[in-house]
C-alpha cells in the first residue's frame, strides 16, 4: 500500500517540504539498514515528495552516516595480489578474448551461478561510525539456483535447478546451450568460468567437446569473470521486487529481473 499526500511537491512549504524528507530517510534507513538511495528516493516519490539522489545522500551524511563497509561480513579490504605462477593463465585468458572479438562469427561468454533467495548482504552501506552491520539471515525459503550465460550485450541462457547443482546437471547445460548457439551462427566460442566443483566435466564424448570450450578462470578472483559485474544489479533488483508464493511463480518473477 503505497503512502501518498493529496499535496503536490510543489504546492508545500519549503520548510515542511524538509522536514517531510528528512523525515523519510531516517525511517526508510531505521527500517531498512541495506537500503540506498534509491530506494529512498521511491519512498519520497510514494509521498509525493520531488528529491534527487544527491540530495538524499546529503541527507544521510548531516544525520552522521557515512557509506561504510558492512562490519558484519566485511573484516578488511580486499588486497589479494596476483600470484607469478597466476600471471601466465591470466595472459591466456587476455589473450583469448582479444583474438576471438577480433574475429567475425567469434565470441567470448561468461558462465557463473546466483542461488535464490538471495542471503547475501550488502558490503556497504549507509551506517553510523559505531553501529553495528548486517547480519546474514537464514534461509527459510526453498533454494532456487540460476546458472546463467552472458556476453558483453547481455544475458543468453538461464537455467533454473531446484537443488544444488551437479557436475551432469551444468553438462547437459552446457552441450544445450552449445547447440543453440551453433543454430544462431556462433562459429567459434569460449567460454570463460569459475572453478567450482560441479564446472569438472565427467568422462565422455561431451567431455572432450565441452574441455575445447569452456576456459577455467584463476582461482580465488571472481572479479576476472565478467558476469559478476552483472550480478550484482540483479540482486538488488531481487531485493525489492515481488518474490511471488510458488516456485513456478518465484521463477518467473526472478527469470523476468534477467530479461
Amino acid at each position: 500500500r503505497f503512502e501518498t499526500n493529496p499535496l503536490r511537491d510543489s504546492e508545500r512549504p519549503r520548510t515542511e517540504r524538509r522536514t517531510l524528507i528528512k523525515q523519510t530517510v531516517e525511517e526508510t534507513v531505521t527500517e531498512n539498514k541495506q537500503a540506498v538511495s534509491r530506494d529512498i528516493k521511491l519512498r519520497c516519490l510514494q509521498r509525493g515528495l520531488v528529491v534527487s539522489r544527491e540530495s538524499i545522500c546529503r541527507k544521510l551524511r548531516e544525520s552522521g552516516r557515512k557509506w561504510r563497509l558492512n562490519k558484519s561480513i566485511i573484516k578488511k579490504k580486499f588486497t589479494r595480489t596476483i600470484k607469478p605462477e597466476q600471471k601466465t593463465q591470466l595472459r591466456k585468458i587476455c589473450q583469448v578474448v582479444a583474438s576471438l572479438h577480433r574475429q567475425p562469427g567469434s565470441t567470448v561468454m561468461w558462465e557463473d551461478e546466483m542461488k535464490f533467495p538471495v542471503s547475501q548482504v550488502a558490503k556497504k552501506l549507509w551506517g553510523l561510525q559505531n553501529e553495528p552491520g548486517v547480519e546474514r539471515t537464514a534461509d527459510t525459503e526453498p533454494c532456487i539456483t540460476a546458472v546463467v550465460i552472458c556476453d558483453k550485450d547481455g544475458f543468453k541462457a538461464i537455467q533454473f535447478f531446484e537443488r544444488e547443482l551437479t557436475s551432469e546437471d551444468y553438462q547437459f547445460f552446457l552441450m544445450s546451450c552449445l547447440h543453440r548457439f551453433r543454430t544462431e551462427g556462433v562459429q567459434k566460442l569460449k567460454i570463460i568460468q569459475d572453478n567450482a566443483p560441479w564446472h569438472s566435466q565427467k568422462e565422455g564424448p561431451a567431455k572432450q567437446l565441452l574441455s575445447r570450450l569452456v576456459q577455467p578462470s584463476i582461482p580465488g578472483w571472481p572479479m576476472l569473470n565478467f558476469i559478476e559485474n552483472t550480478f550484482s544489479p540483479v540482486r538488488l533488483k531481487y531485493r525489492s521486487s515481488i518474490k511471488g508464493t510458488g516456485l513456478t511463480e518465484r521463477s518467473r518473477n526472478i527469470f523476468s529481473i534477467f530479461k
